[in-house]
C-alpha cells in the first residue's frame, strides 16, 4: 500500500488491522523499515530512495495505491517499475482516489489500464455511503475577483493576505459560534499564517483551536489530530495538510477558507466532513466566500448545481 503523508499511512495500517487483527504488517517510512512483512504500508517518498527500494522483495501479489492522482510521477514509476507492475507476471495494481484529476492535466493512462469503478460525490450521498451537506455563506469584505491566478486557481499568497486584511479569522469563528457550536470542524486555509490567525481566533472567543500545516512536527501533528479525534480540541485549521485522504468520520463542519476555483480541490476539501458517523446526518460547510460572487469560486451551491439560496 504506497501512500504520501503520515496520517494517510498510520490510517491504511489502522484499516488493515481493524479487518485483520492478526496480519503480519510492516511500515516502511522514515526510521522505521519493516519491508519483509506480509503486508507493507510504505511511504513513496522513502520507498523511492534506490537503497531502500533495494532492499524490497518483488513477490508482491498486489500494489494498492492511495491517492492515485499521484501515481503519474516519477517517484512512483520507479517503484511500480521495481515491483513489476506492468510486466505480464506482475502484481494487480489497484489505485483508488476521490479526485481523479491533476492541475496539471497529466492523464494517468501511464499508470493505469482502465477505470474498473466510480461514483460521484452526490451519487454515493443519495447511495447513503457519504452524509448530505448544508452549506452557510460567510461573508467577508473582501473582493476576491481581481487576485491574480496560477494553473487557474487563485495564487495562495495573495487569498491569504486578502482575507487576514479583511478579518476574516475573526468572522470565520464567529460564524462557527452562531452555526456549528460545539461542532467538530477542520479549517482550510490558503497560507499558514492564515491557519495560526484563524485559530488564535478561535481561542479568543473560547473555542479551544490548534493550527497544522506541513512544517508541524509528526509527533506534534499526531497530537493535533487525536485532540479533534477526542474533541479536546474541536477545531483544527490547517494549511495543505488535510486536503486528501484524512479519515476523521466525527468532523462536522468543515469551513473553506481557502478560496478555490478548482472543482477537485474544493471536493478534496469537502469530502473530509462526508465520513459517516453515529447521530450524524449531514456535514455543515461554512464558505468563505468574500463580498462578490463574480469570481467564479466553487462552492457548496455550485457543487451540487443549484443556486445558493437553494442549496
Amino acid at each position: 500500500i504506497l501512500a504520501r503523508r503520515d496520517e494517510l499511512i498510520q490510517q491504511a495500517a489502522a484499516k488493515f488491522r481493524q479487518v485483520d487483527p492478526q496480519v503480519d504488517l510492516g511500515i516502511v517510512k522514515a526510521e522505521a523499515d519493516q519491508h519483509a512483512r506480509r503486508v507493507v504500508v510504505a511511504s513513496v517518498q522513502t520507498l523511492a530512495q534506490p537503497h531502500r527500494l533495494a532492499r524490497l522483495k518483488r513477490d508482491f501479489g498486489l500494489i494498492v495505491i492511495d491517492e492515485a492522482h499521484h501515481a503519474a510521477a516519477k517517484t512512483y514509476k520507479t517503484i511500480l517499475k521495481h515491483l513489476g507492475s506492468w510486466e505480464d507476471d506482475g502484481p494487480i495494481t489497484v489505485g483508488v482516489t476521490a479526485t481523479p484529476d491533476r492541475g496539471d492535466g497529466v492523464g494517468l493512462k501511464s499508470v493505469f489500464q482502465k477505470i474498473v469503478f466510480q461514483r460521484g460525490l452526490l451519487e454515493m450521498i443519495h447511495a447513503g455511503y457519504l452524509c448530505g451537506l448544508r452549506g452557510v455563506e460567510v461573508q467577508v469584505d473582501a473582493d476576491l475577483a481581481g487576485l491574480p491566478t496560477r494553473r487557474g486557481d487563485i495564487v495562495e499568497s495573495a487569498a491569504g493576505a486578502a482575507l487576514l486584511a479583511a478579518h476574516a479569522p475573526e468572522a470565520i469563528a464567529a460564524a462557527y459560534r452562531q452555526h456549528a457550536s460545539g461542532m467538530r470542524a477542520v479549517v482550510f486555509t490558503p497560507t499558514v499564517a492564515m491557519a495560526e490567525a484563524t485559530a488564535a481566533a478561535f481561542r479568543a472567543v473560547g473555542v479551544a483551536a490548534k493550527s497544522l500545516d506541513g512544517m508541524t512536527p509528526v509527533l506534534e501533528r499526531r497530537q493535533i489530530l487525536a485532540g479533534l479525534a477526542d474533541g479536546s480540541t474541536p477545531v483544527v485549521c490547517n494549511c495543505g495538510v488535510l486536503t486528501e485522504g484524512f479519515d476523521e468520520p466525527q468532523i462536522r463542519c468543515v469551513i473553506i477558507a481557502r478560496p478555490t476555483k478548482s472543482r477537485a480541490l474544493y471536493t478534496q476539501m469537502v469530502g473530509r466532513g462526508t465520513r459517516l458517523a453515529d447521530g450524524k446526518r449531514e456535514c455543515l460547510v461554512l464558505d468563505v466566500v468574500g463580498a462578490t460572487r463574480q469570481h467564479q469560486l466553487v462552492t457548496v451551491a455550485t457543487l451540487v448545481g443549484r443556486a445558493a439560496r437553494e442549496a
